[in-house]
């Protein structure tokens, strides 16, 4: 093995924060993402034919959680007194 990283993100769902961003949202989007990456490289020294060879592998995972942390952004919507969504404006259209 001659390289190896690993990467571990985790953060909350941009289109809750972002405005211009709620148009392409879902509600069943999540609240949080997860983002995970290995990747490995090497130099291959067996079997002999293959020896000089190199390779590298990267793995991804996405969204991995459990527990409390599945919400989604209809879970932390603001809600009127009447538990409709509530909408606000952004240079004129109202978004979520």
């Amino acid at each position: 093995m001659e390289r190896c990283e690993a990467s571990v993100e985790a953060a909350v769902n941009y289109n809750v924060y972002t405005p211009q961003s709620a148009w392409n949202s879902d509600d069943d989007d999540p609240l949080y993402r997860f983002t995970t990456r290995l990747a490995v490289a090497g130099i291959s020294t067996y079997p002999e034919e293959r020896a000089g060879d190199t390779y590298e592998v990267t793995i991804y995972g996405d969204n991995l959680g459990s527990g409390d942390i599945r919400a989604t952004l209809k879970d932390v919507q603001a809600r009127d007194e009447h538990g409709s969504p509530q909408y606000r404006s952004y240079r004129g259209p109202d978004i979520v």
